[in-house]
């Protein structure tokens, strides 16, 4: 296996090529080249100014975790587990918080 080096366009870095991923996007016709540190960056940064991407599921489960618990009071569902179970009074209290 015959070690390369190429320069990255963006970075203007030299990387010597081991294998397929040290320069994912290389054009041997114009010598266009971008190494795997200017991709991770540029991924970075459209992440962070994504207006979609910055909506991440975590938010969206807190605003629906905030939904349920304005409904769910723990003495609405003490009630709900006192139909079901007998006595256990400690345990349904726990559960219920």
């Amino acid at each position: 296996m015959m070690i390369q080096e190429f320069k990255c366009t963006l970075c203007r870095r030299h990387i010597k090529i081991n294998d397929q991923f040290d320069m994912p996007v290389y054009d041997p016709n114009t010598g266009f080249a971008i190494c795997k540190n200017c991709i991770r960056e540029i991924n970075r940064y459209l992440d962070e100014h994504d207006p979609q991407v910055n909506e991440t599921p975590k938010d969206v489960f807190a605003s629906e975790l905030g939904g349920l618990l304005k409904k769910n009071k723990p003495h609405v569902i003490k009630a709900y587990l006192d139909e079901f179970i007998i006595k256990q009074e400690r345990a349904k209290k726990i559960l219920s918080v």
